[in-house]
């Protein structure tokens, strides 16, 4: 991201009250714990399962229904 890291976009939306289910793909494994301060729903370290990608966006999308989101 230009200028902000996705932890930081994320305070953003969370500061915002802001309805999103927050879902990091990344890399880095040193920002998961700061993942938790934002209530992301979870955090995918590279390389992505395919697998796991779309039992995440899957569980993601019936928490959102649930929501009515």
């Amino acid at each position: 991201m230009d200028g902000i890291n996705g932890i930081q976009a994320a305070r953003m939306l969370w500061n915002k009250k802001e309805k999103a289910l927050l879902i990091f793909i990344t890399g880095l494994k040193e920002y998961v714990f700061e993942s938790f301060d934002v209530s992301a729903f979870h955090y995918l370290l590279k390389p992505i399962e395919e697998k796991k990608s779309a039992e995440v966006f899957a569980r993601a999308a019936a928490e959102a229904e649930k929501k009515g989101d």
